[in-house]
């Protein structure tokens, strides 16, 4: 046996020293290292989310690896926490945590046997942004049509809108703290009322809106007043002022200017009766002196100081001559004449006047011509008193009466009456 054993041996030997190496070229049964492959001795960073801040206290928190990892150890703000995983790259949980900065730690390992461990720092922050100033202020009023809106928050905020009235404002920056919107020419017209509303969100994604409204001065005067009159009353220093009223949306009132002599402009001239409310358009100015030569402009003011400095002034002079007609205070008979056939008309003046008659036909004088008949004075004025030459029928009369004062004033239209004669001879 020992001796088969010692040649099985030298067997081997011999035909080992026999093996021939292998052709050129044929070298597929042997592995060879490509010498540009690294080692893979790291583990890449994690996905944290939230990446940096959170807008809920009620937090769903993940960490999620490029490659497949064994976790060994997992804390929340220095205390171990338990985490949820479907796999061996993307591990979670769901927790509600307080206001402020929170911090995860984990180590891990991967298949390689490489060990790392990751820290990541993140916000809850479920404050909205606080505005902190806003030029210009809400309601003012800017002096041009260019305006450059100034805007600051409490924090570093997007913006994530901008809008003038309903048109989009596009903003060459949109992050940051404080923001400067300019408005030119293009954007603003003079007198007109803006608002702007811009939404922001901070870094947790809270979203912030604001609004402002502010106005450009208005610099476009009413427009001139039309028809202006100076009238004399004759009554003895008294003219009287008329003119068409003001339709302009931002009128507010009026403002009427005196001079001596003409004038077209109310620069450096004497304003009178105070303002004027928009809804008078006439005015009596006293005071004056007969004979003498006075100069008016009245100007249309709106709520923005705004006016026409120029216009054309109408003059006039005041004088004591009278110029209203006379008034008829009574008349009688009032009801029924059953004297005569022909009634007896007396009327009560004013003032001393002459006055013809009419019976049943306007403008069919008894008296062609005013006369002052059977004159006598009467407590209240001038008793006139005229006996018809007519002879009436008995029955309904309509009496018609036109008088004249001494400074040949007529009135516009007769009395009249109705004067039933009842007469039995």
């Amino acid at each position: 046996m020992r001796v088969a054993t010692l040649l099985l041996i030298s067997i081997l030997i011999l035909t080992a020293g026999c093996v021939e190496a292998p052709e050129a070229g044929n070298q597929t049964q042997y592995e060879t290292v490509d010498p540009d492959i690294v080692p893979d001795t790291s583990i890449s960073t994690p996905t944290f989310y939230p990446a940096e801040s959170f807008d809920s206290d009620r937090v769903p928190f993940t960490m999620t690896f490029s490659e497949n990892v064994i976790l060994k150890s997992f804390k929340l703000d220095g205390k171990d926490h338990g985490v949820n995983t479907t796999d061996h790259m993307t591990f979670s949980f769901i927790k509600e945590l307080s206001v402020g900065n929170h911090t995860v730690e984990a180590t891990v390992t991967d298949v390689a046997g490489n060990e790392q461990a990751f820290s990541h720092t993140f916000l809850i922050d479920t404050s909205m942004p606080a505005l902190v100033k806003i030029e210009p202020s809400d309601y003012q009023t800017i002096s041009t049509n260019e305006a450059d809106v100034r805007i600051v928050f409490n924090e570093e905020v997007t913006i994530i809108s901008a809008m003038l009235d309903n048109s989009v404002l596009n903003l060459g920056t949109t992050d940051g703290k404080e923001f400067t919107i300019h408005l030119g020419t293009d954007d603003l017209d003079f007198g007109t009322e803006y608002k702007i509303r811009v939404t922001v969100e901070d870094a947790a994604g809270n979203q912030l809106s604001i609004a402002t409204s502010f106005s450009t001065k208005d610099i476009y005067a009413p427009v001139a007043i039309s028809n202006l009159e100076v009238t004399d009353t004759g009554d003895g220093g008294i003219l009287y002022i008329t003119w068409d009223e003001c339709d302009d949306p931002d009128f507010e009132r009026y403002d009427i200017y005196r001079d001596d002599n003409e004038f077209s402009s109310v620069d450096g001239k004497t304003k009178i009766g105070g303002t004027m409310p928009a809804d008078h358009n006439e005015f009596t100015v006293t005071d004056l002196t007969d004979g003498k030569n006075y100069c008016f402009i009245v100007v249309a003011v709106d709520d923005a100081g705004n006016y026409n400095h120029h216009a054309t002034a109408v003059c006039e002079k005041p004088s004591s001559i009278d110029q209203k007609p006379p008034l008829i205070l009574e008349e009688y008979p009032d009801t029924t004449w059953t004297n005569s056939s022909s009634p007896e008309i007396k009327v009560v003046t004013n003032e001393k006047a002459t006055c013809k008659l009419s019976f049943d036909t306007k403008g069919g004088w008894d008296t062609q011509e005013y006369a002052k008949m059977n004159y006598t004075m009467s407590r209240d004025g001038d008793k006139l008193i005229h006996t018809t030459s007519l002879s009436l029928d008995n029955g309904n009369h309509q009496v018609f009466v036109l008088c004249k004062d001494e400074a040949s004033n007529i009135m516009t239209d007769p009395e009249s009456w109705t004067v039933t004669v009842d007469f039995t001879p």
